[in-house]
């Protein structure tokens, strides 16, 4: 039974011993692929990371190239409007613009998104007439006016001559009193305002009473035209590359002002007038003005009553700076006959300082002739404006 017992003890024990060798050599064989699996893992892991570097690397280089496309460059003027380029193209900067800019953008292109077009649109203002008219917007009715169109008074054309070189466009009389009876008989489908004539709505009424929709359009700030522009831009696609090319032009032209204003060495008066038979006064926040206040001029005719100008007024502000425009189209041989008086040596208004430097500023030339927000020559204004006040420093 010992020696049974002896060999199980014997027997077990050189078990023992062939596990405990199967043991070693499976562990070193764990351990060998261990080693082996390791290698692989990281020459795995280095290609890996290597292909994410690449990876990222071409990611990088294509953000910088998405970055180097869709770069905005913006540009504001007066703390009120702002331009942005993006992909070579210039536009209105609604975000970086005042909020009232946000605000009257957000009317019109609800307003225009639920026209779609103008075609069958009656225009109640000389000036809306003749943006329309050079964006290539057709309409079908506007204002008696000698001056719908830049050009026109140039060639002397009336609204008759031009009716009908383009489509008929029916002449509805004056914006003050327009031919009501004619407007609905045409029956457009909208009839669109200046909102500087809202009080004048009552007298609309007859045109709203024949269901015929009437719109105020905004027209009482010199920043309102960059608005519209920006609403037709994003509502029709009519105008989109003349429209990019005056928000690029008046990119630049306030590029410049920024630049020409931030170098002033001291402030400058201004007196603001306008030529309606005589020289007369201009009410406060009228667009000149404002342009002017925003390049950082003083207004020395500031709270004065909107009247004939007084020689002596003029003289006891004695402004550095003298900027005047035609009121309408019969006021410009009167521009010329007061640019005459400031020109005469021996006239009343040879001590005013202006006049003795040179600095008396006729806007436009003598086709110049009213002034409104929403005309395109509110850019040539600005440039203007600042090139013969602050361009010779």
């Amino acid at each position: 039974m010992k020696q049974r017992t002896s060999f199980k003890l014997i027997h077990f024990k050189g078990e023992d011993n062939m596990k405990k060798i199967l043991l070693l050599v499976l562990i070193g064989l764990l351990s060998m692929s261990m080693i082996i699996g390791c290698g692989s893992e990281n020459t795995t892991n280095d290609e890996t990371n290597e292909n994410q570097t690449e990876a990222n690397g071409e990611k990088d280089k294509d953000t910088e190239e998405t970055n180097e496309e869709t770069a905005v460059e913006t540009t504001k003027f007066a703390g009120k409007i702002s331009f942005k380029e993006v992909a070579g193209k210039v536009t209105l900067d609604l975000k970086n613009s005042a909020p009232e800019i946000s605000e009257k953008y957000d009317v019109l292109f609800k307003k225009f998104s639920q026209l779609g077009t103008f075609e069958n649109s009656a225009i109640g203002a000389a000036s809306t007439a003749n943006l329309f008219y050079e964006l290539g917007i057709d309409f079908i009715a506007a204002p008696q006016t000698k001056t719908l169109h830049n050009d026109l008074v140039a060639r002397q054309k009336t609204i008759e001559e031009f009716s009908r070189e383009n489509n008929d466009i029916l002449n509805i009389g004056s914006s003050m009193s327009p031919n009501t009876e004619a407007l609905i008989e045409l029956q457009p489908d909208i009839f669109i305002f200046p909102d500087t004539l809202l009080g004048l709505k009552e007298r609309y009424k007859y045109i709203e009473e024949a269901n015929i929709e009437i719109f105020p359009l905004y027209q009482s700030e010199y920043t309102d035209i960059f608005v519209i522009l920006q609403a037709i831009l994003d509502t029709t696609d009519t105008s989109d590359e003349k429209i990019y090319e005056i928000f690029k032009n008046a990119k630049e032209v306030i590029e410049e002002a920024n630049s020409l204003t931030a170098e002033a060495k001291e402030e400058k008066t201004v007196a603001v007038l306008y030529i309606k038979g005589e020289p007369r006064i201009l009410e406060d926040g009228m667009p000149v003005i404002k342009i002017a206040e925003d390049l950082g001029m003083i207004n020395v005719l500031a709270g004065a009553e909107a009247s004939e100008l007084s020689p002596e007024v003029l003289i006891d502000k004695d402004p550095d700076y003298i900027i005047y425009y035609a009121h309408g189209d019969g006021d410009v041989e009167a521009l010329n006959t007061f640019t005459k008086e400031l020109e005469d040596e021996n006239g009343k208004y040879r001590s005013l300082k202006a006049v003795k430097d040179g600095n008396y500023i006729p806007l436009g030339n003598e086709n110049y002739s009213s002034f409104s927000s929403v005309d395109l020559r509110v850019i040539e204004v600005i440039k203007q404006i600042v090139e013969t006040t602050y361009g010779e420093e």
